[in-house]
Order: structure tokens, then C-alpha cells, then sequence
């Protein structure tokens, strides 16, 4: 399943879901490789997404990853109210991570809310100072609002605050050729 991880972080959900879909050939019930399953097949086969995502659900209904991976979901969805749901969920299973913090300031900058999208990053650096995931995700939120120069703001606050975190560069270079730069 981690290598099915790191296939799906390198845009290879075809490759990740064969390397979930051994893991499960290996155990059945293993919730992290129907997660990867879901996140993965979410574009390409929606119905086989939401099959394995409500699999995970039956057998581990409060797994801090499936409700981070709802959350995702949700927000690109905008559906932000769902998004909080689903933030609350992890936060009972698994509380004070970056991952919520990075969330929940992705759903404020979609929100308007400045105080809360700032109150929310500081948690997140906070919890790990070396992490740049907030700023990440805020880029990320601001992109799919069509905020192309915001975007690049934040995913070069990212690669100031994580010089090492090869996927804020990827999403810089990334918003500054969709802003013409």
C-alpha cells in the first residue's frame, strides 16, 4: 500500500491501484489500500471510488485517513460545510495533526476568513515547523479557485518554509505557467 502511496504522489494512479489491489490480495480488510484505492480511481472510475471508500468505511469507520481523504473530497467538491464534517471527524481520531490544520486553512482562504485561515496555518507550524503542507494546500485552494497569482504566492511561501519538499516546487512551477510567468 505505500508503494502504492508513492505511485499515486507521482501522478501514476494507474500504477498505485495495482500496487493497492496487491496489498489487498494480501489482506482484504487493509483499510489504507482501499483509501489509496479510492483517492486513486477517484477521476478515472468514480463508482469503483466510492465502493472501496465506503469498504474502508464498514471496516474502519473512524480512520483519520478516510476522513482526511473525505475531506479532500468535499472541498474539491466546495462543498465546505462537509469539508468541516469531515475535519471534525479526524480531529476526534486523531487530534492536532498537520494534515486537519492544513485543511481547515484551505477552508478558510475558500471562506474569506483570513483570521482563521492565519489562526490555522500557525497550528499547522505549530505541530511541524518544518512543514510546508498549509501554505501547500491553501496554493492548492487558491489555484482551484482560479487565483493562479495567489497561488503562486503561497506555493512560494511553501518552498521558503520546506526547501526540501519537492511538491511545492512541482505546484509553483505549475500556478506560474498557468499565470503566464
Amino acid at each position: 500500500a505505500e508503494r502504492g502511496d508513492v505511485f499515486y504522489q507521482r501522478h501514476l494512479p494507474g500504477d498505485a491501484v495495482i500496487e493497492y489491489r496487491t496489498a489487498l490480495e494480501a489482506d482484504p480488510a487493509w483499510v489504507p489500500a482501499l483509501i489509496g484505492i479510492a483517492r486513486a480511481l477517484v477521476h478515472e472510475n468514480p463508482k469503483a471510488a466510492m465502493q472501496a471508500g465506503a469498504e474502508a468505511e464498514k471496516l474502519a469507520p473512524n480512520h483519520p485517513d478516510l476522513w482526511l481523504l473525505r475531506a479532500d473530497q468535499r472541498l474539491d467538491q466546495e462543498d465546505l460545510p462537509a469539508t468541516v464534517e469531515a475535519l471534525d471527524r479526524v480531529a476526534k481520531s486523531r487530534p492536532g495533526t498537520v494534515d486537519e490544520a492544513a485543511f481547515r486553512a484551505a477552508v478558510a482562504y475558500a471562506q474569506g476568513d483570513t483570521a482563521a485561515m492565519n489562526a490555522a496555518i500557525e497550528r499547522a507550524n505549530a505541530t511541524d515547523p518544518t512543514s510546508a503542507l498549509a501554505y501547500r494546500r491553501v496554493g492548492e485552494r487558491a489555484a482551484d479557485m482560479f487565483r493562479s497569482a495567489e497561488a503562486t504566492e503561497w506555493a512560494r511561501k511553501a518552498t521558503v518554509k520546506d526547501p526540501e519538499d519537492g511538491f511545492a516546487f512541482f505546484d509553483l512551477g505549475l500556478y506560474q505557467i498557468r499565470s503566464g510567468d
